[in-house]
């Protein structure tokens, strides 16, 4: 045996269908789902996927059938090697774009399952007794109805201890279960994740990772190409040579209030999970308002409180030093594009990615934590990563915790010649026992 061929695949089910192995009938199998692209933000965009089914009369002819019997079912994207590493998304059909003619194009677009009464289908709501922030997103789950059950809420590291001691009172008008959540997070200094809602619903609710300490109460592990992409675990990715065409760094300082967009939870776009709108403001009793005073005058960063803080018992200086973490988070910003090799099957928002430095393997790494992944599918089935991450300004300081650092650091040791970082990205698992990967 000269060699071994290793190609990445893109699978998509869809109501009992396998739509990148069609049986037409014929015996022969078609692949009908071509040019897959899937999205996942951090905490932004609802996970998207776009997909082609190929435009011929098998093709239109599926797609019909779909629509009149599974639209309602969720399709699932399945990406990665034969035998080797994989990960598997759902997403529910949102829309589609047909060309007829010349050119003709079946483009189908899904998006997660918090896409939906989460984030489109506006809330009322008046608490009489103050709950924990812990208990927080199932009570907006409740009041969203049976459409949002499936979301899947995790605090995350020290958040998971902290929500305990934080109590919610608030009134809320005409607003969405995720703005609402988002608005109240903020203060606190916590993150919403969204992008891990397209492996089966978790909203993962945790700290920045540049809150002191964060990194071991919230601790990642490093992959070694044989860990599985779980959601709201943080994985360490390390991106060396060979593997790193290009990798751009872009850095910026916050020089006070100089933000001129409004809160996050006023944005929109076509796949954005937050509400469509202007946000109503409620009518807040003497009491509440004086709270929300309380709230902001400890806050950094925007300097006009949302209506969802309001009512918000502040706990101790606790959530003064995480507001403090997150108002300096986004100092600096990287992106990059690599082909989606063995090793780097998985990678999602929150994992973390690491740069080891090319004075030598072990010395200086720069540790960022991934805001952005989008995994396409090009014209000859190879399937490629966009990256886009952020590193909070900390110097020459990682923000790993220093076992995770270790570990990573001997790892990157043992990674001295080109041929042992192709081995290490490319050769996972029991076939990785062949002579041409010593």
């Amino acid at each position: 045996m000269i060699g071994t061929l290793t190609q990445a695949y893109v699978n998509i089910m869809w109501g009992g269908n396998n739509l990148s192995a069609y049986d037409d009938g014929t015996g022969e199998l078609q692949c009908l789902a071509q040019h897959v692209s899937v999205k996942l933000n951090k905490g932004e965009s609802a996970p998207e996927c776009t997909f082609e089914i190929s435009p011929n009369p098998i093709g239109f002819s599926l797609f019909q059938t779909l629509k009149a019997e599974a639209l309602s079912e969720p399709f699932m994207v399945t990406v990665g090697y034969v035998n080797g590493s994989s990960f598997t998304m759902g997403f529910r059909f949102a829309g589609m774009d047909m060309t007829t003619g010349h050119d003709p194009k079946l483009q189908i677009t899904g998006v997660s399952v918090i896409k939906g009464c989460w984030t489109d289908n506006k809330i009322s709501y008046t608490m009489e007794e103050p709950i924990t922030l812990a208990e927080f997103p199932a009570f907006l789950q409740e009041k969203a109805g049976k459409c949002a059950a499936e979301l899947k809420p995790m605090f995350i590291g020290a958040a998971a201890t902290e929500a305990a001691t934080i109590e919610i009172k608030a009134n809320q008008t005409q607003r969405t279960p995720h703005t609402i959540l988002m608005d109240t997070l903020r203060p606190h200094g916590m993150d919403l994740q969204v992008g891990d809602t397209a492996f089966s619903g978790e909203l993962v609710i945790s700290y920045t990772p540049n809150k002191e300490k964060e990194m071991e109460e919230d601790k990642p592990v490093a992959q070694d190409g044989t860990q599985p992409a779980t959601p709201g675990q943080r994985m360490v990715y390390i991106l060396g040579p060979g593997l790193m065409e290009n990798f751009t760094r872009s850095q910026s300082f916050k020089l006070g209030q100089t933000e001129t967009s409004r809160a996050s939870s006023t944005t929109s776009t076509a796949s954005n999970e937050t509400e469509q709108g202007p946000v109503v403001q409620p009518d807040s009793a003497p009491q509440e308002g004086a709270a929300m005073q309380e709230t902001t005058t400890a806050t950094s960063g925007k300097s006009n409180p949302s209506s969802a803080e309001t009512g918000i018992v502040t706990p101790s200086g606790v959530d003064q030093e995480a507001r403090q973490a997150f108002s300096s988070m986004l100092t600096s910003k990287c992106k990059c594009n690599v082909l989606m090799v063995p090793y780097m099957v998985g990678i999602k928002p929150r994992d973390i990615l690491v740069v080891p430095s090319l004075a030598g393997p072990g010395n200086f790494i720069e540790d960022w934590e991934v805001d952005d992944v989008s995994y396409k599918q090009n014209d000859v089935g190879g399937v490629f990563v966009s990256i886009s991450g952020t590193r909070p300004f900390t110097g020459e300081e990682p923000f790993l915790d220093s076992a995770t650092l270790s570990e990573v650091q001997e790892i990157c040791t043992t990674l001295t010649t080109p041929a042992l970082w192709n081995k290490f990205y490319w050769i996972q698992g029991p076939e990785a026992d062949y002579p041409l990967a010593s």
